[in-house]
């Protein structure tokens, strides 16, 4: 896009970037796993509150759930 405005702006004669290829896009739809109740107050009880690193995954996990806890702790589930 910077390359485009610059050629219409008539910095340049014509754009550099122009047979460049971008990464294709693919979206996956998939299922996004539902825990009960009982089980989500399970986990949020299992969580040392009394360090800095459990309050943050207690916190994360009661307002997002635990995809953001896995980006945030840096263990994404590669299985699947």
């Amino acid at each position: 896009m910077l390359f485009n405005w610059i050629v219409t702006g008539q910095v340049i004669p014509s754009n550099p970037a122009h047979a460049v290829r971008g990464r294709r896009h693919s979206v996956q739809k998939g299922a996004t796993a539902v825990i009960s109740s009982a089980e989500a107050r399970e986990l949020l009880d299992s969580m040392k509150v009394s360090t800095v690193v459990g309050l943050r995954d207690r916190a994360l996990a009661a307002r997002g759930g635990t995809r953001r806890i896995q980006a945030a702790t840096g263990t994404e589930d590669t299985a699947g």
